[in-house]
């Protein structure tokens, strides 16, 4: 957790590599971290990326959807729907 007016609360990645956890709270004190840019990290370290494509079922519409998505490690940068020809070659086993 930073301070509301921290300038580091406008950035929407951080790496905290030192962190303050009490007992009393879930939540953890950052108490030093580093901006990062995932579009730059992903640019340029692509080897760390790995791209998902998955098919789920959407209960609320009835349909399979398709997901394209990128992870490094178990950390998910990007997700986005993938498209209908995505949708069935995945289905199909041919993705």
């Amino acid at each position: 957790m930073l301070d509301a007016d921290d300038a580091l609360s406008r950035h929407e990645w951080l790496i905290a590599p030192l962190l303050l956890q009490g007992s009393a709270s879930p939540d953890a004190r950052i108490l030093l971290a580093l901006p990062v840019d995932i579009d730059e990290l992903v640019q340029r370290c692509p080897q760390l990326v790995q791209q998902s494509d998955t098919v789920e079922w959407d209960d609320a519409q009835g349909t399979l959807k398709a997901w394209r998505r990128l992870q490094i490690g178990q950390l998910m940068v990007k997700s986005a729907t993938a498209g209908e020809t995505l949708g069935r070659r995945v289905a199909s086993g041919d993705a």
